[in-house]
């Protein structure tokens, strides 16, 4: 099946599927539930003050463009605050990588940014969408993967630096809002089981 054809496949099963797949990605942790979906990794922020951090790591063999991604993502998120979801969804009999970028807006933070990568079963890119679980009708549709200038600071509006896996040598002047080399700098309680390190600290 070529890309176009995946991307039209993909497009009407996100369509019809979205609030539905989205609140099953919401609450796939839940203890019992079982989602018609694999969850391969995630993030996710508990609190924010104190600041609990919650990472769930890629176990199993993925594609390196789609743990590339993971890692992308999980980048923007130390600078805006914005959980990720990374699920393997059948659709027709093929498997693909929904990526989920899902920013956190509430008192202490606002930061309203939804975005969905999707990439197939061999880690080529389809399509991404950057719309909000309540606008399908204005749903709009990317042929190429997002970057920093789409995960912008919810108070400040400044993206964060290029991710640093596309330019390691690159120079930037602000902090991220956290890492993990910074949580257990400051002394934050580490809580590890199999695959997932939950962190609680100060920021």
């Amino acid at each position: 099946m070529d890309l176009d054809t995946q991307r039209l496949m993909v497009r009407q099963f996100y369509e019809e599927q979205y609030e539905n797949l989205s609140e099953m990605v919401w609450y796939s942790k839940r203890e019992g539930f079982s989602p018609p979906f694999e969850r391969i990794a995630s993030v996710t922020i508990g609190e924010l003050s104190p600041l609990e951090v919650e990472i769930e790591r890629i176990n199993q063999n993925v594609p390196q463009s789609v743990s590339d991604a993971f890692a992308r993502h999980l980048w923007y998120s130390q600078w805006n605050f914005a959980y990720l979801f990374l699920v393997k969804v059948p659709i027709n009999e093929q498997s693909f990588f929904f990526l989920f970028h899902l920013g956190i807006s509430d008192d202490a933070w606002d930061n309203d940014t939804s975005l969905v990568e999707i990439f197939n079963e061999q880690g080529e890119f389809v399509d991404a969408t950057d719309s909000t679980f309540y606008q399908v009708l204005s749903m709009k549709w990317n042929e190429k993967p997002f970057t920093h200038e789409d995960c912008r600071d919810g108070k400040t509006n400044e993206p964060p630096p290029p991710w640093s896996g596309d330019d390691p040598n690159a120079v930037y002047y602000s902090e991220p809002l956290w890492t993990e080399e910074m949580l257990i700098r400051e002394g934050a309680k580490v809580e590890e089981k199999e695959t997932l390190t939950r962190y609680v600290g100060r920021w």
